[in-house]
């Protein structure tokens, strides 16, 4: 068991997710009342739910540990974990060791639908493009980069190089728009947003990201039937600025946008929601790479706390939360809040 109790190392060292289990719904059509679905909260204490066949199959895997919660009025006791065992019949399942004093039968019914932990979903496309800038930092200086920090610790800078910023931020606007998680979905090359009678097309395969003294430029091809295609060819490319701290002019997270330059009638429709979409490419880019450089004594990832933005690329400084900040996973709240 680490530090936390919302993570676990495996006997080889591995690092897995462990969950939370707060809910199971049993199968109306079986006699036995068989559980065919648990819930519960991930180490973020985001929400989840999952078939039984799948919780078992990451459990196998040894992708996830499955835990409830330690048995009420037993202070200081940790979660007791599930095991997958085999009924008579062949059936595989999770079950607790009966000497702990919790069963899984005994938490309350789920009244969700199925949703991956996303701590499972590998982070998607940007997940794997921030795991890697990360590696390609520790291999060329092992020692830098702590996995590991305490409670409000500040981790080391992590520099990213202008062409591996660039792929990241522009991979954060696309997963963005496109809902893409999995590494391998194939994102589609546009989106339509709408808006009330508006629609503006958005060329997801047009996005382009440069870095420069203090500033991070978002460009994307847009189209709508008010721009004329013979005036512009179908397309108008619109430009984003923010503007960021420098390593002499430090603004932690802080940024700001003048409006976007391109088609006038364009920017005064979209302006607000294309800066918002370079923002959250941006810091999407920025969690992801703190995320994938380390983790706090809970297991939770590292979160960005400063950025600053240079011709040779992007430097974002990771911390760990403090203790303030610390979340415990719980077996009342979180699902509550959750809606049906």
């Amino acid at each position: 068991m680490d530090d936390g109790a919302h993570a676990y190392r495996r006997g080889d060292g591995a690092r897995v997710p462990q969950l939370t289990v707060l809910c199971r719904r049993p199968d109306g059509n079986d006699p036995g009342r068989a559980i065919d679905m648990i819930g519960g909260v991930d180490e973020f204490s985001r929400p989840w739910h999952l078939p039984l066949e799948d919780a078992v199959a990451y459990a196998d895997r040894s992708a996830a540990r499955f835990v409830l919660p330690a048995p009420a009025g037993r202070r200081g006791a940790d979660p007791v974990p599930l095991e997958v065992a085999t009924s008579a019949n062949g059936t595989r399942y999770l079950r607790a060791d009966a000497g702990h004093g919790a069963r899984l039968g005994d938490v309350p019914r789920c009244t969700h639908t199925v949703l991956l932990p996303p701590i499972l979903d590998g982070g998607g496309i940007l997940g794997r493009a921030c795991a890697e800038a990360i590696a390609e930092l520790r291999e060329r200086d092992p020692g830098a980069l702590p996995s590991r920090l305490q409670p409000g610790e500040a981790g080391a800078p992590l520099r990213v190089a202008a062409a591996r910023a660039r792929d990241i931020v522009g991979i954060a606007a696309v997963q963005a728009l496109a809902d893409t998680r999995s590494p391998d979905d194939e994102p589609p090359s546009a989106v339509v947003w709408q808006d009330g009678a508006d629609e503006l097309l958005v060329l997801l395969d047009s996005i382009q990201v440069t870095t420069g003294d203090g500033t991070v430029t978002v460009t994307v091809d847009v189209a709508c039937d008010e721009v004329p295609a013979t005036r512009t060819g179908g397309r108008s490319r619109i430009t984003v600025d923010l503007v960021v701290g420098t390593a002499s002019r430090p603004t932690g997270m802080l940024a700001a946008a003048p409006a976007p330059q391109g088609d006038a009638l364009i920017v005064q429709r979209w302006g607000d929601q294309l800066i918002a979409l370079a923002w959250r490419a941006l810091l999407d880019a920025a969690s992801g790479l703190g995320a994938a450089s380390g983790s706090d004594s809970d297991g939770r990832p590292l979160i960005p706390v400063a950025l600053t933005a240079a011709a040779t690329g992007l430097t974002v400084a990771p911390q760990a939360r403090f203790d303030a900040d610390r979340s415990r996973v719980t077996a009342a709240g979180p699902l509550a809040r959750t809606g049906g």
